[in-house]
Parts: C-alpha cells; structure tokens; sequence
C-alpha cells in the first residue's frame, strides 16, 4: 500500500505499518521517496525510527536530519 501510495502522484505522509513494512530494506523505501516527485513525510516513532535508520545514534534532530538527507 505504501509503495502504491508513493507511485500516485500525490503528497504522501507515511506512519505506522506503511513504515514498518520497510523495516526489513529500508533502502528501498529511501529509492521509492526519490523518486516520488511530490512531498513525503515520514512521521516515525522511536521505534520506528530505529527499525528504518539503525546505524543512526545521537540527539534527535541530527538522527532526523540524517535520515532526511538519506530519503531525500
């Protein structure tokens, strides 16, 4: 559903599940936002947030602008 979202066009803001589902290669999701010509949020919780960007440690708004700078 979220890589069908990310291919509509539209603005698309990712939570949850649709984050979850791309805990296993989060590079995919990092070349499907990319690609996607329209803005996309990613509204990840701690947990989320690690799952997706594992390597990334420190104070949360360097993690966050790193994982930015990552999906583009």
């Amino acid at each position: 559903v979220a890589g069908a979202a990310l291919q509509s066009g539209k603005p698309v803001l990712l939570d949850a599940d649709a984050l979850t589902a791309f805990a296993d290669d989060p590079a995919h999701l990092a070349r499907l936002i990319r690609r996607h010509d329209r803005p996309v949020i990613l509204t990840p919780h701690d947990g989320e947030f690690a799952r997706l960007f594992p390597d990334l440690a420190g104070n949360r708004l360097l993690r966050a602008q790193e994982a930015a700078a990552r999906t583009g």
